[in-house]
């Protein structure tokens, strides 16, 4: 092949990639904003700069395209944790690592992570098998760094999907609670404070802070805790007495 012919077909490789890159942009903005349902494919196209027969070309049809959306991001992901998180690093510092790493990438791209809390509240309506083997592996990633903290006596057992979606929902809604209060102080409402400038940190604070195993208090605590159901054993058998006492005839 001469060497006009490669650079011919250099341009082609390089023209096909950034078509495909535009479409992706795009079509995340347009799916975050409208949705899986009330996304047009002529409109991403249009915003895209190519012909419908050129989207599905690169992509296929619109649920595929959607699954690419979602995966190219959720990969993204993944490549940033395997180079954040280390395995010399204690539990602790992991989930930290985590949810940094999370944030980091939500603010890059906030179309993303809009879309996945779109599907957690619609069920995963619209999410594809892959696209779910890849949530489920980042929920295992958090449930291995549970396990770690347990089995070094540091954390509590807990559900992993409860951490997942404590860091991860909790961390998105903050970013978006930016723009909601940036709209209420255009319509002159006040009142609603700044949410923290580094969501992941605060967030991870507060659930460590609760996950942590309390060292040389769990007697007391277990004691405490008897105290308290004894007494709402007691205060059961007082009101079933009460209603017994009223229904008495006189």
């Amino acid at each position: 092949m001469g060497e006009q012919a490669k650079r011919a077909n250099a341009g082609t490789r390089k023209a096909k990639a950034g078509g495909r890159e535009r479409i992706m942009e795009a079509a995340a903005g347009v799916f975050a904003e409208a949705g899986f349902e009330g996304a047009r494919v002529d409109e991403i196209a249009r915003i895209a700069g190519v012909n419908k027969a050129m989207l599905y070309y690169h992509v296929g049809n619109k649920a595929k395209l959607y699954e690419a959306v979602l995966l190219t991001w959720m990969d993204a992901l993944i490549e940033e944790l395997g180079r954040a998180i280390v395995p010399s690093l204690p539990p602790e510092a992991k989930l930290v690592a985590l949810a940094e790493t999370f944030e980091e990438m939500a603010r890059r791209s906030p179309q993303y992570p809009q879309l996945l809390v779109r599907e957690f509240t619609s069920g995963g309506r619209n999410l594809s098998p892959v696209v779910m083997g890849r949530l489920a592996s980042l929920i295992r990633m958090e449930g291995r760094f549970l396990d770690e903290g347990r089995r070094a006596g540091e954390l509590r057992e807990v559900s992993p999907l409860t951490v997942h979606i404590l860091l991860a929902a909790g961390t998105v809604m903050h970013l978006m609670a930016l723009k909601l209060r940036f709209r209420a102080k255009e319509h002159g409402v006040t009142g609603i404070p700044r949410p923290s400038e580094r969501p992941s940190r605060l967030i991870t604070d507060l659930l460590l802070n609760g996950l942590k195993v309390k060292h040389g208090n769990q007697a007391a605590q277990a004691g405490g805790k008897r105290q308290i159901q004894k007494g709402r054993r007691g205060a059961k058998r007082n009101s079933i007495a009460s209603r017994g006492n009223k229904e008495q005839p006189r």
